[in-house]
């Protein structure tokens, strides 16, 4: 794997999913029980936009930077002002938390965080900055095998994250593999999935594949944002979400916000956005 995440760190796929992400957690934390966070794809837990790599790309220009230069128009939104107070936090605008980081600084005493990461540079930069949390467990091991191992949480309730970079051609057969196991090991959990939307790619027809082949009936969403219109001959143009066991309304929370920010990120009014529900009713 030669994926770096530092290059891309801000950019506007990382925005829509933080949102996500930060929705999730906070309606997590609204109840008195504990939770348990796992990701996957860890990546090194805090990004600097002024070093070398995300200076080559100047993606977080159009994505964390962008929209911060919106959020004042959006405040009347808590969606975003969860999410713009954490970004804040971790040390914007110099620096980017990726989401290990800002699940970590929005969760409780009495919750813990599960990160796997295999890459040896990127590890090393993961454990430095979770350095003495003893509420944070690093595993230095595949993603997929990992997620297998570690399922069920001890938790009663979970926010399993997948975030692959897919960089290699069978990175789809891997995750539904991996996927048809993890939701019979943790049926009570929330799956999030994210995935790349690039001019001309076959995300429809991998994401139906997914819902397909999962064994359990559940309830699920899948949210899309593009920000670049499909004409363009190749590179992202935007980012999806499937979400699996979505807390109670949360279709309804998304709505409230994911038109703004698709006008906030959006490259001259190219691209678009959408929620709706998918269907998963294959329990044998």
């Amino acid at each position: 794997m030669n994926y770096q995440h530092q290059y891309h760190a801000g950019n506007f796929a990382d925005v829509c999913k933080h949102l996500v992400l930060v929705e999730l957690l906070h309606q997590l934390c609204q109840k008195e029980a504990p939770f348990g966070y796992l990701e996957t794809h860890a990546g090194a837990g805090m990004y600097d936009l002024t070093d070398v790599p995300a200076q080559k790309t100047q993606e977080f220009s159009q994505g964390i930077a962008k929209f911060m230069q919106a959020a004042e128009s959006l405040s009347c939104l808590p969606a975003v002002n969860r999410y713009v107070s954490a970004v804040k936090k971790a040390g914007y605008p110099t620096h980017y938390p990726g989401s290990p980081w800002l699940m970590r600084s929005l969760m409780r005493p009495i919750d813990s965080l599960i990160l796997i990461e295999k890459h040896p540079e990127t590890l090393k930069a993961l454990r430095a900055c979770f350095r003495s949390e003893p509420q944070v467990a690093i595993h230095a091991r595949d993603a997929y095998e990992g997620l297998l191992a570690l399922l069920p949480l001890k938790q009663g309730r979970g926010l399993i994250f997948i975030d692959p970079a897919y960089e290699v051609p069978d990175e789809w057969d891997r995750l539904i593999a991996a996927l048809e196991k993890a939701v019979l090991r943790y049926r009570q959990g929330i799956f999030v999935i994210w995935y790349p939307i690039k001019a001309g790619s076959s995300w429809e027809k991998e994401t139906a594949r997914l819902t397909k082949r999962l064994p359990v009936t559940l309830e699920g969403l899948s949210i899309n944002l593009s920000v670049l219109g499909t004409d363009i001959r190749q590179g992202l143009i935007g980012g999806g979400i499937i979400v699996l066991n979505p807390p109670w309304r949360f279709k309804e929370q998304v709505a409230t916000w994911l038109e703004a920010v698709w006008k906030a990120l959006s490259h001259q009014g190219q691209g678009t956005f959408s929620i709706s529900d998918i269907s998963v009713s294959n329990a044998g």
